[in-house]
């Protein structure tokens, strides 16, 4: 009865495998009461495959213009658990025979739809019979028959519906109702609102491991990392921006408002695929002595991450750029570097500089990009800058800028910069 039976597996979305169960529980529930065998789900595999509610919905969108799915478009979409279900069980027995399936001689005309019970077999000899009773021998304007197998021989019987009564010695019109809810039900599994992951109920989106990263990156890159908890009312955080990103509506109007707001996103495809690398690196050497790193850490090993886990996947980035400049202070600090400030406040200067990192976090007026450098002598800048980023990291300059102010961080001097302008970039070659 467990055997894998390919034609009666259906695939059912995760969020509506409670259903599922609520329905069988319903069918046993009734079978209890006239003596009938229970039915059984068998859940033959599960894994996250491309949501089809989001793949159906691209198809309708690109469709309108006789369009395939972009390729690129696919790999946004995010992943559901689906499962390969098969509903197993045993024809009901009545006075030494048991049924084994129903023919519908009545949905399509002249041609014969057959309904088998879970776990049973309707021989292929009825698959075009007439709407004929064994019992009676009389063809009828017949909707349905009932194929039953006697038990003793293993011969079977095809049995119209007024005939049942004759045929099993009383009336079993309540087993042949309850059969009938058993095909119909088996038979709806094979619609799509199954295989649906839309509704009000509690499903979980999955999303690639990389593909959050590597959009995690972009977006700290175009607008500054804005943590959930510390999130001003005309903010958005991050991770809701990736998921936005990665999960775009289809309506015409929504899908170009979503198109814009891509096109502002500065995405580097190298740079964010080997950032978010050594991210999941970095990870894997930490210790999770605490909440927040031991929830990361349980994800540095997954493919894909499940919906509310999102937040705490897309901070591993920003955690590990506060991480990386801290190291680069503290190597910073070891070298010979002078601990002086440049120039007086208030007075414009012309320098050569060496970009030593780029850090863009969400401020009241917007994005800003905290560039740190150092000039020839090793003496320690920083400019707050509202617009892009306009310098590499490890990259030299000749910049004019005005000293702003004199201040310092952790006993280190600091000359803050404002106005800055950037008179030469200094190749490699140059540099060296």
């Amino acid at each position: 009865m467990t055997g894998r039976n390919e034609d009666r597996i259906v695939q059912i979305v995760e969020f509506n495998m409670p259903r599922l169960e609520n329905e069988i529980a319903k069918l046993n529930r009734r079978a209890d009461k006239i003596g009938c065998p229970h039915l059984e789900i068998i859940v033959h595999s599960t894994e996250l495959k491309k949501d089809p509610n989001a793949v159906a919905r691209l198809s309708e969108y690109y469709g309108r213009s006789g369009c395939p799915i972009p390729p690129y478009e696919l790999e946004r979409v995010p992943l559901v658990n689906i499962s390969e279900v098969e509903i197993v069980g045993e024809g009901p027995k009545i006075e030494g025979f048991k049924f084994v399936g129903t023919l519908d001689h009545y949905t399509i005309p002249g041609q014969v739809i057959v309904n088998t019970v879970p776990g049973e077999t309707v021989p292929t000899q009825f698959f075009e019979a007439p709407a004929i009773c064994d019992h009676c021998n009389k063809i009828r304007n017949r909707v349905e028959t009932f194929i039953v197998e006697e038990v003793d021989n293993g011969s079977h019987i095809q049995v119209g519906r007024n005939c049942l009564r004759d045929f099993f010695g009383h009336d079993p019109m309540s087993v042949a109702r309850w059969l009938n809810r058993v095909m119909h039900f088996i038979t709806s599994l094979e619609d799509d609102d199954w295989r649906d992951s839309s509704g009000g109920g509690r499903y979980v989106n999955y999303y690639v491991s990389e593909k959050l990263l590597t959009t995690t990156i972009a977006m700290i890159r175009t607008f500054g990392w804005v943590a959930k908890s510390t999130c001003k009312e005309d903010q958005t955080p991050t991770a809701q921006d990736v998921l936005y990103v990665l999960d775009p509506p289809y309506d015409a109007k929504s899908h170009k408002r979503w198109e814009e707001f891509k096109a502002t996103v500065r995405f580097d495809e190298a740079k964010d695929l080997a950032e978010s690398e050594a991210a999941v690196a970095w990870l894997k050497e930490q210790e999770g002595n605490n909440e927040y790193m031991h929830n990361l850490k349980l994800l540095e090993n997954e493919s894909a991450i499940p919906g509310k886990m999102v937040g705490y996947w897309c901070s591993l980035i920003a955690a590990y750029q506060r991480a990386q400049a801290r190291l680069e202070y503290a190597k910073l600090e070891r070298k010979n570097r002078l601990n002086e400030y440049i120039g007086k406040v208030g007075e414009r200067t012309e320098l050569r500089v060496k970009c030593t990192g780029v850090q863009s976090i969400f401020g009241d007026y917007g994005v800003v990009n905290i560039h740190r450098m150092l000039d020839t002598y090793g003496r320690t800048l920083v400019w707050f800058a509202n617009a892009a980023a306009k310098m590499e990291k490890d990259d030299e300059y000749v910049i004019r800028a005005r000293i702003k102010d004199h201040k310092e961080y952790k006993n280190w001097k600091q000359t803050i910069l404002s106005r800055v302008f950037i008179v030469e970039e200094i190749k490699q070659d140059e540099a060296a």
